[in-house]
């Protein structure tokens, strides 16, 4: 717990500047984080459509390149249908020719020329068309897969480098989404943290205030207890130094009651004599001329003593006969006067 004059950091006024600076720098990073929240499902969002655009173009060219290879190996297919129909056909034609029962046969052997050297040489020809027949149809279903093959190679070489620039397509799109969601949250950290340090700043100067404030007020309270200790102080000597005065009054009082007493009582023993004279006389010169002198020579003193000692003196000085009555009584007036 903070002494008197010292700064309670507990203090309400500045509790509740460090609690509103916290709830405003709390604000400011919700505020900041949801749009780095929102921006992460924007772009991942994004991301995500540019992959799957990826997948989806990839599988379409895939079933492209399906659809070719399926037309090629039908067309394979037909190819050696074809090919082994050629053959078999050649074949045929070959056996047709050769046949002893065939038409061309039967005319050979109606002219006499079935075994004859003309006859052989006839089936050899035949033969050899025939060989000349199947080896063109070879040669050309060689040519044909060669072909075949070809395209379909050519079908994967190009749907791989289509795929591929699909996906380079993608990956570009999402390296530039990804490095846009980067600088986006980049900016918006900066933002955050350039607000929170403002926001530390603007309540750091109001919480130094309210300190400069409190500070203040505890120096005018130590000055007010100051003052009005040092007025307890005054009070307390003033009322004792009036005890004293009081006590020295009274004692006074008794005192100019004993004197009062003592020159009534000289009255009454010189009035018969004194009467006459003193009536024609000032006071000044009441006296005989040494009383006169001291009477002129007390004037000064007593205006300059305090009572109780401008009174002591008349009283001394009047038992003495160093004063006459009159005197002493002008004196005792202006001792009484004074304090």
């Amino acid at each position: 717990m903070a002494g008197k004059y010292e700064v309670d950091y507990n203090d309400s006024r500045l509790v509740s500047v460090k609690n509103e600076q916290a709830q405003k720098e709390s604000e400011i990073k919700n505020r900041y984080d949801t749009l780095a929240n929102e921006s992460k499902i924007y772009y991942d969002k994004q991301i995500e459509n540019s992959k799957n655009w990826a997948e989806k173009q990839t599988e379409l060219q895939n079933n492209s390149l399906n659809q070719t290879l399926t037309e090629i190996q039908q067309n394979k297919d037909q190819t050696e249908k074809d090919y082994m129909k050629e053959q078999k056909g050649a074949y045929a034609d070959y056996q047709k020719q050769i046949s002893p029962y065939s038409v061309r046969a039967e005319q050979m052997a109606a002219n006499g020329l079935s075994n004859s050297g003309f006859s052989e040489n006839e089936r050899i020809n035949k033969y050899l068309a025939y060989q000349n027949r199947y080896t063109s149809a070879r040669e050309d279903l060689n040519k044909a897969l060669i072909n075949i093959n070809n395209s379909i190679v050519q079908a994967r070489n190009a749907n791989d480098a289509r795929i591929a620039e699909i996906a380079e397509k993608a990956m570009d799109e999402q390296l530039s989404l990804s490095l846009q969601a980067f600088n986006y949250r980049s900016t918006l950290m900066q933002e955050k943290e350039q607000r929170i340090a403002e926001n530390t700043d603007r309540y750091n100067n109001q919480y130094q205030n309210v300190l400069a404030q409190i500070n203040q007020e505890i120096e005018n309270q130590k000055w007010w207890d100051n003052f009005n200790y040092e007025r307890e102080q005054r009070e307390k000597e003033f009322n004792l130094k009036m005890q004293e005065l009081e006590l020295q009054k009274r004692k006074a009082e008794k005192e100019m009651q004993y004197i009062t007493a003592q020159i009534n009582a000289l009255n009454r023993k010189s009035s018969s004599s004194s009467n006459s004279s003193s009536s024609k006389k000032s006071v000044e010169k009441s006296g005989t001329a040494a009383q006169n002198k001291l009477y002129n020579s007390l004037l000064s003193s007593v205006s300059k003593m305090s009572g109780i000692s401008g009174r002591n003196l008349i009283a001394s000085k009047y038992n003495s006969g160093a004063i006459t009555k009159e005197q002493a009584e002008k004196l005792y007036s202006i001792a009484q006067n004074r304090i």
